[in-house]
C-alpha cells in the first residue's frame, strides 16, 4: 500500500488502522528530507502499532535489482510454460 503525500495525516492514519496493512511502501512522493521521511515512518508505525515493514520504491527511471547476490534458480525446463 502507499500514501499520497509526505505527512500522514490523522484521517490517512485512521485509514491504515482500519486497513491494518502488512506494509507500507514510499515512493519519491512521500521522501523530501532525512527528517521528514523518518517522522512519516515512525507516524505510520504508530498509526498501525507496531513495527510494520516499510519499503521504498525507486522512481523516475530504469528498475535496479540487486543481482550481486543469490537469485532464485530459474524454472526447469518441466516448467516452462505454465
Amino acid at each position: 500500500m502507499d500514501l499520497p503525500g509526505a505527512a500522514l495525516t490523522a484521517a490517512q492514519a485512521h485509514w491504515l488502522r482500519a486497513l491494518n496493512p502488512g506494509g507500507v511502501c514510499l515512493f519519491a512522493r512521500n521522501i523530501t528530507t532525512p527528517e521528514a521521511t523518518a517522522r512519516l515512518v515512525a507516524d505510520i508505525r504508530s498509526a498501525l502499532e507496531r513495527d510494520v515493514l516499510i519499503a521504498t520504491d525507486q522512481e523516475g527511471g530504469a528498475v535496479l535489482r540487486r543481482l550481486d547476490g543469490p537469485q532464485p534458480p530459474p524454472p526447469g525446463p518441466g516448467r516452462a510454460g505454465r
